[in-house]
């Protein structure tokens, strides 16, 4: 379990990203994350990792530099399956 909690720097800032993928033992480049918010997007794109934006209607948030855009989290099984044939 990692939260924004155990850090310094928050969001933009991607030293949660690092820390996370070197706790799992693997490249930020192979990473995917679901975010909401444009910091998180920012955030894992600083990161080297592929980002899909969750839309939320509640609060608009600018969401252009996500890699993918997603209505719900069952889009992701999809993603991750054309991501893997590519």
């Amino acid at each position: 379990l990692v939260s924004g909690d155990q850090f310094t720097m928050s969001k933009p800032d991607p030293e949660i990203y690092h820390y996370t993928a070197k706790k799992l033992g693997v490249k930020e480049n192979e990473c995917f994350v679901v975010e909401d918010s444009p910091y998180g997007i920012l955030a894992a794109k600083r990161a080297g990792m592929t980002v899909a934006a969750l839309y939320d209607s509640s609060f608009h948030f600018d969401q252009h530099l996500a890699d993918y855009h997603i209505q719900n989290v069952k889009e992701i099984l999809d993603i991750l399956l054309k991501m893997e044939k590519s």
